[in-house]
Order: structure tokens, then C-alpha cells, then sequence
């Protein structure tokens, strides 16, 4: 075993997906704030986060703690919060976490950028018809599996964007982008750690102008997304950190896979990493589920008559995209695919 591992979550019933919570004694979790209508822009620190806060626990929004008996100071991070025995920096923008007067121990929580959601597309011809788009993939998420020691000095912490949604031009599709990594530098020997962005879905059609059913995009540690229905009509669901996507059914687009859920760190378990839903001709699929009743976390599809959701957990992948047919005023009104949420970072040690 290394000094960290990535986390790995799957589904025992394809019939009802279940996540399996990894206990994890001193790892982070954290979970996306507001989402903007047009993307995901720098995300405030959950409330969750907040909330824990006690008496007397507050938030410094210049990312710096003093104490004048402290032998250590760490500054950076959007925002710093103390809470019970530990002290968090978290990051929604890259930054650098600067030690000074002596060393830490710190914990670490990293997750890439989502993965965007492809766009539906209208295809001309014989074989032509309405293809949705796939769902974008849920990012890779890496937890610290022991404490590491930070010296005096100024570390770079890297926060991956999520993946840009598909564009649509009325006759060619768009593939949604791929989610940016995240990163943060460690001292030598361990140097810099990541987790991969999820990635975008594909193209709906290729350079030979053969429309193929739209899949949804992998997760960044490896998960498959989901295929699309043969017939055209529904998209596959992206794969999330903790399993594969589902593949779009006749008309309905395949729900995204499920995310990684990590305990022990805040005070609630969280998620992250969800892939998003397939668009469908007639039903978008749901994205990943953030539990096995919740509501989605990865971006829902979209459909003909529904608009792609945006994601709500960081790193998690957007919804696919589709169209809609207006036959009145006889044109094409498209149905946006969503962007992927963007990454985040979270640094834990204990307040001295």
C-alpha cells in the first residue's frame, strides 16, 4: 500500500444500484455548493462545513489563521475553517498552501473536473433521425491513506475546471470536453499527487458522417460509460468514480454512474464524482445517484421536451444533450448538454 489510494465504489444490482460507503479514519470529504444556471463557476465551501461550525468557529475568508502560541502558520485556500480539532483549507480555485515556523501533518481530499455532456444533433438522410447525446464522466477521486508531513514552505495546489457541453449547430455534434485534473504538490520523494478529470462524451457523429447511438463519456479512474441504444434514440449515461454508466434503452438515455462516497472526514459522508444522464428521445436519463434513494448528482439528460440538468457535486459529469422538433414552426430547437462540475481540494490537519 502506498501513501494514498483511490477510492473505488461499485454497484452489486444492475436492477437497484446501491453505494457502498468506504469508512475511511481521517480522509476528507466535501460536496459541491451553488451551480451556477450557465456552468459551474468557483463553488463556495459546502454548508455542510459551515454548519459543523461551533460556538465560536468562524469562516476567514482571507484564508489566514494567527495565533501569537501557534510554533506553525498556514495560509491559503479560498477559504480556512476550523472545526472541533481540525482546521481545513479548502480550495474551489487553484492556489498555494503556504507552512511557515515549523511542520504539519496533513491530510488530503483531491477530485478532478467533471467530464461535459455531449450535444443532440439532427442527421440528414436515410439513417438520419434524432441522435442524443451521451453524459459526461465523473472525475477521479484520491483520499491520503495516512498523514503527510509538510515542512516550511509553498506547496501549488491545482483545481481542474469541468469539462465544456457539447455545441450544437444544427447539423454536427460536438463532443462535451473533458474535465481538467486536480493536483497537489507534495514534498520529495512523493512529488505531485493527482486525480483525473472525467471525460467528455464522444462525438455523436464521426468525421464519416454516420450517425452512431451517442455514449457516455468514461469517469477519470477508468469507469465505462454507457453505450448507446441501436436504434439512435437514447444515449448511454456517464461512467462515475464508482461505476460504470448505464446504456440508453429504446427511447430513454441511461442513468450516470455512481460516485464515490467517503466518511470519516466532515461530519456527514458526501459524494463525489457522478456520471452524468443520457439524453433520450423521449426520457433524459438521471445522472449518478448521490445515494440509492437521493436525488441525482451527476447532471440529468436532457430530452425533447426537457432541458440537461447542471451536476451538483464536484466532479461530477454533465448531462447529455437532444432536440426538439418544433413541426409547427418547423425547426429545430436544441436542448442544451451541461458542463461537467469543476474539481476541488481539501486539506485537513490538526488546529494546534
Amino acid at each position: 500500500e502506498g501513501p494514498f489510494m483511490a477510492v473505488n465504489i461499485s454497484s452489486s444490482d444492475a436492477d437497484e444500484p446501491s453505494v457502498e460507503s468506504i469508512d475511511i479514519d481521517r480522509r476528507g470529504v466535501i460536496r459541491a455548493g451553488a451551480i451556477a444556471a450557465a456552468g459551474v463557476s468557483a463553488l463556495a465551501l459546502p454548508t455542510a462545513l459551515a454548519a459543523a461550525s461551533g460556538p465560536g468557529i468562524g469562516i476567514e475568508g482571507d484564508g489566514e489563521e494567527e495565533d501569537e502560541d501557534e510554533v506553525f502558520e498556514v495560509t491559503g485556500g479560498d477559504q480556512v475553517v476550523p472545526i472541533g480539532a481540525s482546521t481545513f483549507h479548502a480550495f474551489a480555485s487553484s492556489g498555494t498552501l503556504v507552512v511557515t515556523g515549523g511542520s504539519i501533518a496533513i491530510d488530503y481530499l483531491i477530485v478532478g473536473g467533471g467530464g461535459g455532456g455531449a450535444a443532440g444533433v439532427i442527421v440528414a438522410g436515410d439513417d438520419g433521425g434524432l441522435v442524443p447525446g451521451g453524459g459526461g464522466g465523473g472525475a477521479e477521486v484520491v483520499v491520503s491513506s495516512m498523514p503527510t508531513t509538510l515542512g516550511p514552505g509553498s506547496y501549488m495546489v491545482t483545481v481542474g475546471a469541468g469539462g465544456a457541453p457539447g455545441d450544437f449547430d444544427g447539423d454536427t455534434d460536438g463532443g462535451g470536453g473533458d474535465g481538467a485534473s486536480s493536483s497537489l504538490q507534495l514534498p520529495s520523494p512523493r512529488g505531485t499527487v493527482t486525480a483525473a478529470g472525467g471525460k467528455g462524451a464522444p462525438t455523436v457523429v464521426p468525421e464519416d458522417g454516420d450517425p452512431s447511438p451517442g455514449a457516455g463519456g468514461a469517469s477519470g479512474n477508468g469507469e465505462a460509460g454507457g453505450a448507446g441504444d441501436e436504434n439512435g434514440e437514447a444515449a448511454g449515461g456517464g461512467g462515475g468514480a464508482g461505476g460504470a454508466g448505464s446504456p440508453g434503452d429504446d427511447d430513454a438515455g441511461g442513468q450516470g454512474g455512481l460516485g464515490v462516497t467517503v466518511e470519516n472526514f466532515l461530519p456527514d459522508p458526501l459524494l463525489f464524482g457522478a456520471g452524468g444522464g443520457g439524453a433520450g428521445s423521449s426520457t433524459g436519463g438521471l445522472g449518478g445517484p448521490s445515494t440509492v434513494e437521493g436525488t441525482s448528482s451527476g447532471g440529468n439528460g436532457a430530452s425533447s421536451s426537457s432541458f440537461a440538468s447542471s451536476p451538483s457535486d464536484f466532479g461530477s459529469g454533465g448531462g447529455g444533450g437532444s432536440v426538439f422538433v418544433d413541426t409547427v414552426e418547423e425547426e429545430l430547437i436544441p436542448r442544451p448538454a451541461s458542463p461537467g462540475a469543476s474539481g476541488y481540494v481539501l486539506i485537513k490537519y490538526e488546529t494546534p
